[in-house]
């Protein structure tokens, strides 16, 4: 099976990073591994753009592509307003398919407030579609996955493994694996994925130095990056990682480790110690679970399970691309 995912952070440097075009002095954050979005200073403020491609989410690529790009611009504290598609299509896929995932988009759009302004439509040599979706909006002020600080408490919302569950549940082929009532918790997963009202919220309130919303790679991968993108370590306490509990059943299944499971939804909010209550007096308001997992350190990945310290080394490979590989190995017989 073809091998997925992010580029691997220094190829990422070596290849993207060293080729970003022309240097202009109104780009006052461009690309970074860890950041969600890029930044154009104005006369008057700023505007936020952000960009994402969408594989493998079948024929709901659509809603789950302005959902990702809306959670990127949020994490600025700033709702998107509105949005760009490119629809890739298979070239022996039906028509239909394209007012299916259209609709999907504009359905999201509407629900988000978001307004589509251009985009681009085509049959391509492609084994399932694929949205390329750019966001953005126009913002007075604005927070980045840049500014966390060393002692900053790590805060979490909902848990780990959000958009991997909903994902799974969905594709498993022995349905055996989950009851009919675990089958229909996990789906429902799926419409936790979005952070605009959570980071929007904290921003609001001003209780927030950073935030990152915890896509590919996971709660571990968004940790890394933004504990990168701040020149930080983090200290991340395994045991207190809010999971929900089918999550831990499918990844007990298929040997997978829930910290490293596809998790948009998981917003990640570093937080000073003396404005923690506030966050969860906001966050409680909006009535979103958080949680407390860990702390920024000045240099380090650590990963604490009970007496045990585990240096993280590398940027995780995401177990939903581990789970496919054993889905067209075995054919699930995982058991």
């Amino acid at each position: 099976m073809r091998k997925l995912g992010k580029l691997e952070p220094n190829l990422l440097k070596e290849y993207i990073l060293e080729n970003l075009g022309l240097n202009r002095r109104e780009v006052i954050l461009r690309s970074k591994i860890g950041l969600d979005f890029g930044v154009i200073k104005l006369r008057k403020g700023y505007l936020i753009v952000s960009s994402d491609p969408v594989t493998g989410a079948g024929e709901e690529v659509g809603w789950y592509a302005v959902n990702i790009c809306a959670n990127d611009v949020a994490t600025s504290g700033n709702r998107a307003k509105y949005l760009t598609s490119t629809i890739l299509i298979p070239s022996d896929a039906s028509p239909n398919l394209v007012r299916k995932i259209a609709q999907e988009i504009h359905k999201a759009c509407k629900k988000l407030k978001i307004s589509i302004v251009s985009g681009h439509t085509e049959f391509f040599n492609l084994s399932s579609p694929m949205v390329v979706a750019s966001a953005f909006t126009f913002a007075k002020d604005f927070v980045s996955s840049c500014n966390a600080k060393e002692k900053d408490l790590i805060l979490i919302t909902k848990g780990a493994g959000i958009e991997g569950t909903s994902l799974i549940a969905k594709m498993i082929k022995d349905r055996s694996l989950l009851s009919k009532n675990e089958i229909k918790e996990a789906l429902k997963l799926r419409n936790s994925i979005g952070v605009v009202k959570e980071a929007t919220s904290l921003f609001k309130a001003k209780c927030v130095n950073a935030m990152h919303d915890a896509t590919e790679g996971g709660l571990l991968g968004a940790l890394i990056e933004m504990a990168e993108a701040s020149n930080l370590g983090f200290q991340l306490y395994r045991d207190e990682v809010p999971i929900h509990p089918i999550t831990l059943k499918l990844c007990n299944i298929f040997k997978l480790d829930p910290l490293k499971l596809i998790s948009s939804g998981t917003l990640v909010a570093s937080i000073s110690e003396d404005k923690l209550d506030l966050a969860f007096r906001v966050l409680d308001k909006e009535k979103i679970k958080a949680k407390v997992i860990g702390k920024f350190l000045r240099k380090g990945y650590e990963i604490v399970s009970g007496n045990r310290v585990e240096m993280v080394k590398e940027y995780p490979e995401d177990e939903f691309w581990h789970f496919l590989g054993k889905e067209y190995e075995s054919g699930n017989s995982a058991k």
